[in-house]
């Protein structure tokens, strides 16, 4: 299973990257945000991935579904998080999100999807360089 459809976004997998891509302007909640998660877990197969989110569209995310997002038990698989952008105010929102919530794992802002899976693989190596003895 390399592909999930969700209604309001589609995720796919290339290891070691899940791409979640939104179809169209959404606004995110609680439910929403643990359906992603329980996808990603599934294409991944529990295993640590890195996550590229698509969110060149309008998304709106509840004040609730960022601290389900953020939470570190629903993230533990998480290595790295990029964020794609179209706009500075979805830059500038993402960045609100980053300092509120202060996720636990690395999250970075991108305007290019090349630069950021870049970024992504950068980490990904770290990651594996820190667990290897």
């Amino acid at each position: 299973m390399n592909k999930i459809e969700l209604p309001f976004a589609i995720l796919t997998y290339d290891e070691p990257i899940v791409f979640l891509r939104y179809k169209h302007e959404v606004k995110v909640d609680v439910e929403d945000m643990y359906n992603m998660f329980k996808a990603s877990y599934a294409l991944s197969k529990n295993e640590s991935y890195l996550l590229l989110v698509d969110a060149k569209v309008l998304v709106d995310v509840t004040p609730e579904a960022r601290k389900v997002g953020s939470n570190k038990k629903n993230t533990l698989n998480i290595i790295a998080n990029a964020i794609v952008v179209k706009w500075l105010a979805q830059r500038l929102l993402s960045n609100v999100f980053i300092e509120i919530n202060k996720p636990h794992l690395p999250v970075r802002i991108f305007n290019d999807e090349k630069k950021a899976i870049k970024w992504l693989l950068e980490k990904h190596k770290e990651s594996r360089l820190i667990l290897e003895p």
